[in-house]
């Protein structure tokens, strides 16, 4: 059973940190996604970790991680729900074009260099290419 006041605490201090950092970001002109995952690897082994290791290691304790982790994942799965609930109309229809050319073009490159591998596989493994040792099978059946 976890500590709920560790669990509460590391919940705490992860919204607050993320909060603030994504108003600074936010006053910089950035997204504030990017200021909140910027507040994510300030509390990680990155920064915090390094800066003030008894800290970290006395708030983010080992065994109350995977509670952590369970709650963080059930976070993402409700914040993508309620992302995919509010689509702005007007922005898909002005960014639509750029984002399909994006993703098909992404596609076709990986469609490439799986072509090229598949066809490196089969040409350097051909039986044409291939000479056979003195000691293969095939080279027994020769006269």
């Amino acid at each position: 059973m976890p500590n709920l006041v560790i669990l509460v605490l590391q919940i705490a201090v992860v919204i607050a940190a993320s909060r603030a950092v994504a108003v600074l970001f936010q006053r910089m002109r950035q997204p504030k996604v990017i200021g909140e995952m910027f507040a994510g690897i300030m509390l990680g082994p990155s920064l915090l970790g390094w800066l003030a290791p008894h800290f970290s290691a006395s708030l983010f304790i080992p065994s109350s991680l995977g509670y952590l982790g369970a709650l963080s994942q059930v976070g993402v799965v409700i914040y993508m729900f309620l992302v995919g609930l509010a689509p702005n109309h007007k922005t898909l229809l002005e960014h639509g074009h750029t984002a399909v050319l994006t993703s098909h073009t992404s596609a076709s490159w990986l469609r490439l260099y799986w072509a090229r591998d598949l066809l490196t596989f089969f040409i350097r493994d051909s039986p044409t290419t291939a000479s056979p040792s003195p000691d293969s099978p095939s080279s027994w059946a020769r006269p």
